[in-house]
């Protein structure tokens, strides 16, 4: 008894630390406690499949893709679905989605889209099997990771679709599209229009669907990626210098919220000065 007693605190100290090196950003130092740990824990337990591995392996993933170690974390992730499958009875279930988010962006990580996109899918499927919902409170992140897959296989229309669905995830969970989900699932949709699909009113139109609810949510970094994709949909679409000069005024007064050095205010000054050469790069 003494003996069980010892060996689990041994794994939780060793847990602890593993917890502490990733919260650090020490990612050698937590794979290697967390390899102790996973061994540990499973001594405890008496076996490899229990919960409380698959969250290690988990964690290890995590301190793996860290390091670029994306073939290694793609092995592990398949373990953690396994483990998970089998203690849950089945794919149904939160846990399981979680993992086969992880898995399906080591995968893209290697550039196997085609991959991704399945077990991105398979991942979307747990969810909806698991909340009985077809708007699952956690699917956005999914949805952006198999949007951005298919655009690496160049399809577009998939995309296309997987950005509908986030943007309308968002709405149906806050009553509004001024939220994190909708403004930039729309943003990419303009995007997608713009520079990849050729159609620039349907540009324009998810462009200035995500610069106002950002604004009237006051989203702040959200307008302020927006705002130059903005401008574009608006020049390409050859509308009034007055609606132009209208939206850098705004996005003038979005920058100024943000510290000077700071990468996005500094990207959003450069698109500005790219796309507008006049009286707002005084204001930069």
């Amino acid at each position: 008894m003494a003996d069980s007693a010892e060996a689990s605190q041994i794994a939780l100290a060793l847990e602890t630390l593993s917890r502490a090196y990733l919260s650090e950003g020490r990612f050698d130092a937590a794979e290697a406690t967390l390899r102790q740990c996973i061994d540990a824990t499973a001594r405890v337990f008496g076996t490899q499949r229990h919960p409380g591995v698959a969250t290690l392996l988990d964690m290890l993933a995590i301190a793996l893709v860290q390091q670029g170690k994306n073939e290694e974390a793609e092995a592990v992730l398949r373990a953690s679905v396994e483990v998970k499958v089998e203690v849950h009875g089945g794919p149904a279930h939160e846990e399981v989605a979680h993992s086969l988010h992880g898995l399906g962006e080591a995968l893209s990580r290697q550039g196997k889209f085609d991959e991704a996109t399945k077990v991105f899918h398979a991942s979307l499927e747990a969810l909806h099997r698991a909340t009985g919902t077809e708007w699952p409170a956690d699917a956005g992140p999914t949805l952006q990771a198999l949007a951005m897959a298919h655009v690496h296989l160049g399809q577009y229309a998939q995309a296309e679709e997987a950005w509908h669905r986030k943007a309308e995830l968002g709405e149906r969970l806050h009553g509004t599209p001024a939220n994190s989900d909708t403004v930039p699932a729309l943003g990419m949709l303009a995007q997608l229009c713009l520079r990849r699909v050729q159609r620039p009113a349907d540009a324009l139109r998810f462009s200035t669907g995500a610069w106002q609810a950002a604004l009237a949510g006051q989203l702040w970094d959200h307008a302020l990626q927006i705002g130059p994709v903005h401008l574009a949909c608006l020049a390409g679409n050859g509308q009034p210098a007055e609606a132009i000069e209208q939206v850098v005024r705004a996005l003038i007064q979005v920058i100024d919220r943000f510290p000077e050095g700071d990468p996005a205010r500094s990207h959003a000054i450069s698109e500005l000065q790219r796309l507008y050469p006049g009286p707002g790069n005084a204001n930069g």
